[in-house]
């Protein structure tokens, strides 16, 4: 007899161990029928020279019962009283025995934890950091366009009315001055009165501000979000947008001297001559607010910059993760590059519909200055939205959006771009 492999049955290991056994099995039924048929011949003569001894007592009822109820499985020897198993069920139990075993180590196996390695939280940082700064420096003329437009009309709709006329022409005024101020013709104005290297002017700022706000928002993200996956390295898409507000107020609260400085040395230019400030670069412009007006005014309008920070970061990556692993998921795409470019498009948009209202209320109280009484023309975020939105209408708010977006979309792709290159790096040291 020999044992196949049926749908579903035994490995074909134990296939080749069990009819091995059945080979040796066969060989010894063989040499026991050719004992038994030589004792028999033996026994019957035996019988035969003492007729006159007593025969052995027969079985009991129960031994026989037994016997023959085991007689379908066993095969016994005779005159002998012992039972030999047959070749199916010594195959069958054999089979068992290995199939017990396997599971039970397959149970064991499965039944340890996976451990998730996770990559070192500095890593993340300095990833981010780097891509942060390749993305600003590349988008730093579209950025410096931005703060220009959204800073258009606020001289006329802060400055003080000198009578009731001019109190009630200033608003109009501002919005005059607002609409005329299209991303074509702060482009030109900037080129006409500035050259082409005003476009940028404040790139050390911007570098220092990636350095910071941006690096401690991607990091912080990484580092957070680990804690909350899974072990597949998947994220619910409510967690993502969590993670991204806590990592940006906290990339705020570092990167907010930083983006103070960027935003003042960015709107210099605007300026007549005579009220620029001429920050020789971003440690100078430090150092300067710090000693002119005092440490705590390096975080002047922190809040706002935390407000836009943990909307833009939890719309920038909760989207860009979602979407990443949604195209994954449905096989549009491959894990590459164009699959983070795709990804980092979704992220701007969604990034620069949410935060343009916050950036143009930041923007604003990081360039205020005081009024001919001493007073600031705005007390805070939402002031400054109420104001802007009495004096140049409720568009006023998304003033510079075209901007934005323009500035966030090679922003995002470059800096999701750059971040996915630099993670893989990191992960080889």
């Amino acid at each position: 007899m020999v044992i196949s492999t049926p749908m579903g049955g035994f490995r074909s290991s134990w296939v080749k161990n069990a009819n091995a056994c059945l080979t040796t099995i066969n060989a010894h039924e063989h040499d026991h029928h050719r004992r038994r048929t030589t004792t028999n011949l033996e026994d019957d003569e035996t019988s035969r020279k003492n007729k006159k001894k007593k025969r052995a007592p027969s079985k009991s009822k129960n031994h026989n019962a037994s016997l023959s109820n085991a007689s379908s499985e066993t095969t016994t020897l005779r005159g002998r009283g012992r039972r030999h198993p047959s070749p199916f069920v010594l195959a069958c139990e054999y089979a068992d025995l290995m199939s017990t075993t396997t599971a039970d180590q397959t149970t064991a196996s499965n039944s340890q934890p996976r451990v998730v390695v996770r990559d070192a939280p500095w890593k993340g940082f300095a990833a981010g950091a780097m891509a942060a700064v390749c993305a600003g420096a590349v988008t730093h003329p579209i950025d410096l366009l931005k703060v220009r437009m959204q800073l258009a009309g606020i001289d006329a709709a802060a400055a003080p009315p000198t009578n009731a006329s001019a109190g009630a022409a200033a608003p109009a005024a501002a919005r005059t001055l607002a609409r005329s101020q299209t991303l074509t013709s702060t482009f030109s104005q900037i080129v006409k009165n500035e050259g082409m290297l005003g476009l940028y002017q404040g790139l050390s700022g911007n570098v220092l501000r990636q350095t910071f706000l941006i690096g401690t928002r991607l990091g912080s993200y990484d580092a957070i979000s680990s804690v909350f996956r899974d072990e597949d390295g998947r994220l619910a898409f409510h967690g993502k947008v969590a993670c991204g507000l806590l990592a940006g107020a906290l990339g705020a609260l570092v990167g907010s001297p930083a983006d103070m400085v960027m935003v003042r040395m960015q709107a210099d230019g605007r300026l007549p001559p005579e009220l620029r400030r001429n920050y020789k670069n971003a440690v100078d412009a430090l150092y300067t607010i710090g000693k002119n007006e005092g440490i705590p005014a390096l975080w002047r309008g922190v809040l706002p910059t935390m407000n836009r920070a943990m909307i833009v970061a939890a719309a920038q990556m909760a989207f860009y993760e979602q979407s990443k692993q949604l195209m994954i998921d449905t096989k549009l795409m491959n894990d590459g590059v164009l699959c983070h470019g795709a990804a980092s498009l979704c992220a701007g948009g969604a990034a620069a519909i949410c935060s343009n209202p916050f950036d143009v209320a930041k923007t604003r109280l990081q360039s205020m200055k005081p009024l001919a009484d001493g007073t600031m023309p705005f007390r805070g975020t939402f002031h400054c939205m109420m104001v802007t939105v009495q004096s140049e209408g409720m568009l006023a708010l998304y003033k510079g959006l075209v901007a934005t977006w323009a500035r966030q979309a090679p922003l995002n792709m470059v800096r999701f771009v750059m971040l996915e290159k630099f993670r893989n790096a990191f992960k080889a040291l």
